[in-house]
């Protein structure tokens, strides 16, 4: 279709041979077209809803460029304007060199700056996320995967495992709620392959843009997008899954993979707005900038700080609107380069390198840090041998920080459904704060490996909260978390005078649907008074070979009454070595006792019912059968946790 209209408007293209491209910049707003009063009419009200949700205003740059500014441009013979950013309140042009002098005498105008020359490059460069990473290793794999999560990856499970990602989707957070806008060259085809079946029967791509032909069609341009885009989309169960197969998309074309100029940087901004005044949430993109044909505006390392590119202060007012951007690294690790490439400098952006699935990192992944000394890459992904949809139809593999950007990206999205209250600062550090490098990040994986449940787990804590106060005879905790019915949450304490905490009770989570919910608990530590201290533990994963759990929170509460009661339990002989019974001494008759026991794992082992008369009930307990130990056993009447006893065997 665009080269049948190349074709049709030759005429037209020979008439601007001796055209150049500028990027314009204004000196103000002045008039303005629009009004702060009114954002509803230049943001959509998902745009607003964010700004919102997050306590962001509204100000002059959120403003489109006035419709003056474009009629005075355009009156000017031979100027056609190309792109608008209201961010960086500026447009690109396409204007002979004759009329740029007149276009730089507008009273509006602050400056002009010659970015691309319509003559062959004499100096032409390859694009650093266009090259080698775009290289394709076709392969046949067939199905595979296992019965045990939701979804059958196939051969995508290890790009998507390697962050524990997995259990992300398992909790059913695939990315359903979340927007993200790719920027890239060109989704080839993305209408027709199979990994995006899925995505299309759903309506799920929500609009296309292409920035550099000035039209909605982006299928027919580079493939290197919808490579990256599979990554993210895909659902083929057993062959092929990607890491937020049920996002919704916006598809933009802000590169021309046939030149290397700063257009294209203006291009990448443009699309950036246009995603934020869709209500877009978040940007991936695999893209990147340091030299371009000619010199014309190319960077130096020490440009590379976050604060000197086009893309690098677009970014920055991205992320300012509440946009998460996270974009490639670079593949110069192995150039004369070596160095990250821009936008991937800013402090705003979360710059993704490579590693294959060993953990191991990729020699083409561009090195840290930015310039200003901040620690880039800020993590990585898979980008060795990652699992993508080929042109050509079948599902293959590619190398490149253009793939561990989107792999990364799809389970951002995910982590961030789970936690929408929170802004996209907050999910960049989390997600930093789960790498395998936290601790001591560098120059070559930044804070490395990000850990969906460890990520999850530090979110919890943030958005957890709980009380205590006295109760009848006891302590009543309250807290609220976040949870499905797989979860549970271990109530500890530590009594007066002693330095262990032990666990008193445990209490599962209950709805099937990730979300908040709401817990208590009651304590009467018998026979004892004075000061105690309570923490509240989420097992988040009870699974014998992947156990993890975080502590929520820790409260205390002072001066606690000794209770007294008519209620006594006792585990006897405690610890042992051999067998030992449970004395159940209640003066009432209790229904429907359950008593559970439980390893350190969380595993039960052992479960009784029964109805306990009035009186002194003794019940055996298979100690026996244990290992050497500890354990813990839970009393529980009907609905309501009595307590739960420790118990050790030698």
């Amino acid at each position: 279709m665009k080269t049948l209209l190349c074709a049709l408007l030759f005429c037209l293209c020979i008439g601007e041979a001796s055209a150049q491209q500028y990027l314009v910049f204004f000196r103000h707003k002045a008039p303005a077209t629009h009004s702060l009063n009114n954002p509803s009419a230049f943001l959509s009200q998902r745009a607003l809803e964010r700004r919102q949700r997050y306590g962001l205003s509204i100000d002059s740059t959120d403003l489109p460029i006035p419709n003056t500014f474009i009629t005075q441009l355009e009156a000017v013979p031979g100027v056609r304007v190309l792109n608008r950013s209201r961010w960086l309140n500026a447009v690109s042009i396409s204007a002979p060199v004759a009329a740029v002098n007149q276009v730089g005498n507008l009273p509006f105008v602050a400056n002009t700056r010659q970015v691309r020359t319509n003559l062959q490059p004499a100096n032409r460069v390859s694009k650093p996320m266009m090259g080698a990473e775009a290289e394709v290793t076709t392969s046949t794999l067939g199905p595979t995967g296992t019965q045990e999560n939701f979804y059958q990856y196939g051969r995508s499970e290890k790009q998507v495992n390697i962050h524990k990602g997995v259990f992300l989707h398992n909790l059913g957070l695939r990315g359903g709620t979340m927007v993200i806008g790719l920027l890239d060259a060109g989704f080839y085809r993305y209408h027709s392959l199979p990994a995006f079946d899925s995505t299309r029967s759903r309506g799920r791509v929500l609009g296309t843009w292409d920035f550099v032909a000035g039209d909605t069609s982006v299928a027919e341009d580079d493939a290197h997008g919808m490579q990256c885009f599979s990554i993210i989309a895909a659902n083929m169960p057993g062959t092929f899954v990607g890491t937020a197969p049920e996002a919704s998309f916006y598809l933009y074309r802000s590169e021309d993979a046939g030149s290397e100029t700063q257009v294209e940087e203006l291009n990448w901004v443009s699309a950036a707005e246009r995603l934020d005044s869709a209500g877009g949430d978040m940007i991936s993109s695999s893209l990147g900038y340091n030299q371009f044909d000619n010199g014309l505006g190319s960077y130096t390392y020490a440009d590379m700080n976050g604060g000197v590119s086009i893309t690098a202060r677009g970014a920055d007012l991205a992320a300012r609107k509440g946009i998460l951007v996270i974009n490639s690294a670079g593949n110069e690790g192995a150039s004369a380069w070596r160095y990250i490439s821009t936008p991937a400098d800013g402090d705003s952006v979360l710059a993704i390198g490579a590693i294959d699935t060993a953990g191991n990192s990729a020699a083409f992944s561009s090195y840290g840090p930015a310039s200003d000394g901040k620690i880039k890459p800020d993590v990585v992904s898979v980008g060795v041998r990652t699992v993508l949809q080929s042109a050509n139809g079948s599902i293959a593999t590619g190398n490149g920080t253009s793939f561990s950007c989107p792999n990364m990206a799809g389970l951002a999205a995910c982590l961030w459904q789970g936690f929408p209250e929170r802004n996209n600062w907050e999910i960049m550090e989390a997600m930093r704060s789960s790498g395998s490098l936290a601790t001591a990040p560098n120059s070559r994986l930044g804070f490395g490996i990000p850990d969906m449940r460890i990520a999850t787990g530090i979110l919890l804590k943030q958005n957890a909260s709980a009380t205590i106060s006295a109760a009848a005879c006891g302590a009543l905790i309250q807290w609220q978390s976040k949870d499905v019915a797989t979860m549970r949450y271990q109530i500890e304490r530590l009594d007066p005078g002693s330095s262990n905490f032990k666990t008193v009770g445990t209490v599962n989570a209950n709805g099937e649907n990730w979300g908040n919910k709401s817990y208590q608990f009651t304590d009467r530590p018998e026979g004892l008074t004075g000061n105690f201290t309570y923490r509240i533990q989420q097992v988040l994963d009870t699974s014998a070979n992947s156990f993890y759990a975080v502590y929520l929170d820790t409260i205390s509460i002072s001066n606690l009454p000794a209770c007294h009661t008519s209620q006594r339990y006792n585990i006897t002989p405690n610890p042992t070595n051999g067998n030992a019974q449970l004395q159940l001494n209640f003066s009432e008759t209790l229904s429907r006792v359950t008593l559970q026991l439980y390893n350190q794992a969380g595993q039960q082992l052992w479960k009784q019912q029964l109805d306990k008369p009035a009186g002194l009930y003794q019940q055996s307990l298979p100690t026996t059968l244990l290992a050497a130990g500890k354990y813990y056993l839970r009393i529980a009447s009907e609905d309501r946790i009595i307590t739960t006893l420790e118990l050790v065997k030698l």
